[in-house]
C-alpha cells in the first residue's frame, strides 16, 4: 500500500458506517483540488480498532506521530505511568505510532499550577514519584538558580543534576536514550530540514501578510507569546506592521523575526549554539517569539514527519496523528483543541499559500485519539481483564442492535453507565485512576507488578467511535 492509500483504505474499512461518507468526501475534495487541506476525526468514525491497526501496519512509508512532551519517559516506557501508558501501547505494543516529543515547553512550578504539569520536564520521575531537578538559567550576569515559583522556557533552562552544567533538554534526551522505546524530538526533527524549515516559516508568515483583513489575527495565531533568552516569559506579542513586524514593541524584519523564532531550535540542536549558551560566550539578552502549537503542527505536516525520509507523496499527502486528550479529546464528550479551536479552518490559509507557491502538497489530516488505548487492562489485574472484556462486548452488542447513529450514542452511554453501576467498583484503583481527570506522571495508584496490557478480542472489535464514547463515560463516572 502506498502512503497515499491510507485514507482510502480506512474509508473502505468503514464502508457505509458512521464517518465513511465524510472521509470519502474529504478525499474527493483533495483529489479534485477543491481543498488543499481536509481532515477527519477518527474518534467519530466507525472504523474497527482491529482494522485501523492493521491498515497502519501495512501502509508503507508511514509512521504516524504520537506527540508527547519533553520529560522523563522511564515510567511510560515500562507502562507504569497510568494514563500516559497509551504512549507505549501505541508505539511499542502495537507499533502504529512514532513518539515525537514537543520540547519547547515550560517547566512545572513547585505548586504544579503552571507549566507542563503532565510530563514534568523540570523533574525526573520514577515509580510515580517526581524528584525536582536543580534548574539554572543564564542572564547577562551569568548563571543563577531558577526558582520554581514560575515556569521557565525549557530550551533555555540548564541543570547540573549530573555534575557538569548541561541543557535540561540534553539531560532528558540522554536519559531517555537508554529506554527501550526510541524517542525523537520536534525541534530536532524540524531542524533536520535545514533551510527548508526557514523557508516554510517564512511562507506561513507571508500567507498571513497577504490577507489585509486578517493579517493581525493570522500572524498572532502562529505564536504563543514571548520569552527572554534567560527563559523567563515576558509581556507583549508578535504583530504585523506596515514595514515589517513588531516583537514586544521592537521593530524587526521578516528575516530577523524568523532568526529569533529559531533561536530555541538552534540552542537545542546546533552544537555551536548549545556551547555558547552553556559557556555564556556571546550570550545576548533577547526577546524570542515562541511558536504556537498550531504553527508547530503546520510545520510538522509540511515537513512530513509522518513519512519515511526521502519518500514523496503522489496526489495528496496523508498525515495520521495520534493526539492526546488535549489535541484529540474523546468525542463527543470532550473536543480536543484540534476540533474545538477550529485548527483546520484557522490553518487553511497557510496550507493554501504553501501549496500555491509549490512548497507543500495537499494534505489529508487524520486525527486519532490516543486515549482509546487506555481502555486496555493490565496483565497483573485479571479481574480488570475479565471486566473490560465484558464491557466491550456489552457495548458492541447494544450498539449493533440499532443502526441509527444518533440513537447509538445514547444507547452506548446508557449501557456504559449501567454497566459501571453494577461492575465499576470491582475495577482496580489503578485502572479507574486513568479516568479520574488527573493527567500527570505522578499521583497514580500503585502500578501492577506486570503492567503490560492485555489486548482482548472484544476491544479490537470495537470501533473508534464506540471506544471514544466508553472513555467519555468512564471519565464522567470516575472524575475526582
Amino acid at each position: 500500500m502506498t502512503p497515499t492509500g491510507l485514507g482510502r483504505a480506512i474509508a473502505e474499512a468503514i464502508g457505509d458506517r458512521v464517518g465513511g461518507t465524510e472521509l470519502r468526501a474529504a478525499i474527493g475534495n483533495l483529489e479534485s483540488g477543491r481543498r488543499v487541506l481536509d481532515w477527519i476525526h477518527l474518534g467519530k468514525c466507525d472504523i474497527l480498532l482491529e482494522d485501523l491497526i492493521s491498515i497502519i501496519r501495512s501502509t508503507a512509508g508511514h509512521a504516524p506521530p504520537r506527540t508527547g512532551h519533553l520529560g522523563d519517559w522511564t515510567d511510560i516506557s515500562l507502562s507504569r505511568s497510568g494514563l500516559l501508558d497509551y504512549n507505549a501501547t501505541i508505539c511499542a505494543e502495537f507499533g502504529v505510532g512514532s513518539p515525537l516529543l514537543f520540547d519547547t515547553t515550560g517547566t512545572e512550578t513547585g505548586t504544579l499550577e503552571q507549566g507542563d504539569t503532565i510530563y514534568l520536564p523540570g523533574s525526573t520521575v520514577q515509580d510515580g514519584t517526581a524528584s525536582p531537578l536543580p534548574l539554572l538559567v543564564r542572564d547577562a550576569a551569568g548563571l543563577r538558580t531558577a526558582p520554581r515559583t514560575r515556569s521557565w522556557f525549557s530550551p533555555f533552562v540548564l541543570t547540573d543534576a549530573d555534575g557538569p552544567v548541561e541543557l535540561l533538554s540534553d539531560l532528558h534526551r540522554r536519559r531517555n536514550a537508554t529506554l527501550d522505546m526510541p524517542l525523537d524530538y520536534v525541534s530536532r526533527r524540524l531542524s533536520a530540514e535545514g533551510d527548508r524549515l526557514r523557508d516554510l516559516m517564512m511562507t506561513a508568515l507571508e500567507a498571513a501578510r497577504r490577507d489585509p483583513r486578517r493579517r493581525e489575527t493570522l500572524t498572532s495565531s502562529l505564536f504563543a507569546g514571548l520569552v527572554r533568552t534567560d527563559a523567563a516569559p515576558c509581556e507583549g506579542a508578535v504583530r504585523c506592521t506596515d514595514s515589517g513586524y513588531s516583537v514586544g514593541g521592537i521593530e524587526v524584519s521578516l528575516d530577523k523575526l524568523v532568526d529569533l523564532a529559531l533561536l530555541p531550535f538552534h540552542t537545542l540542536n546546533d552544537p555551536r549554539a548549545r556551547a555558547g549558551h552553556l559557556s555564556g560566550e556571546g550570550f545576548r539578552e533577547q526577546v524570542v517569539p515562541m511558536l504556537s502549537n498550531m504553527f508547530l503542527t503546520i510545520l510538522m505536516v509540511q515537513a512530513r514527519v509522518h513519512a519515511t525520509r526521502g519518500t514523496r507523496p503522489t496526489g495528496f499527502d496523508e498525515h495520521l496523528h495520534w493526539g492526546a486528550i488535549g489535541m484529540a479529546g474523546f468525542p463527543p464528550r470532550k473536543k480536543g483543541y484540534f476540533e474545538g479551536s477550529e485548527y483546520p479552518r484557522r490553518s487553511r490559509p497557510f496550507f493554501d499559500h504553501a501549496h500555491a507557491t509549490g512548497r507543500a502538497s495537499r494534505v489529508l489530516f487524520l486525527v486519532a485519539p490516543a486515549v482509546l488505548f487506555a481502555l486496555l487492562p493490565r496483565v497483573s489485574n485479571p479481574v480488570d481483564v475479565e471486566l473490560i472484556d465484558d464491557l466491550c462486548r456489552t457495548v458492541r452488542i447494544a450498539a449493533d442492535a440499532d443502526s441509527n447513529a444518533f440513537r447509538q450514542v445514547e444507547i452506548i452511554e446508557r449501557t456504559v453507565k449501567e454497566w459501571h453501576e453494577t461492575h465499576g467498583a470491582r475495577l482496580s484503583a489503578f485502572y479507574r485512576g486513568q479516568f479520574n481527570g488527573r493527567r500527570s506522571l505522578t499521583g497514580r495508584s500503585e502500578a501492577p507488578a506486570d503492567s503490560g496490557v492485555v489486548v482482548g478480542d472484544e476491544f479490537l472489535r470495537l470501533t473508534c467511535r464506540q471506544a471514544s464514547l466508553i472513555v467519555g463515560v468512564l471519565n464522567q463516572v470516575n472524575h475526582a
